[in-house]
């Protein structure tokens, strides 16, 4: 018995359920990464030059723990 050959040919991809996925996503991941992540990173890596004794100081000092209160009392409103 033999088979047929399988067809060489274009074959169309199906529709996407969400047209522009692909586009959409690309905007998120770069948004994310320009607005987010890279000043995120930045934050992590000066204080990682810091000392624990230095972090300590900078994160309990007066202005710090205003602004931390300042931002998740707005958050929680």
């Amino acid at each position: 018995m033999t088979t047929a050959p399988a067809q060489a040919g274009w074959r169309f991809r199906q529709p996407s359920v969400i047209p522009g996925f692909g586009l959409t996503l690309g905007f998120s991941l770069a948004y994310l990464t320009l607005i987010i992540l890279i000043p995120l990173s930045g934050l992590i890596w000066r204080s990682a030059a810091l000392g624990w004794a230095d972090f300590w100081a900078l994160a309990t000092d007066r202005r710090t723990l205003t602004a931390l209160e300042i931002s998740f009392g707005t958050a929680f409103i």
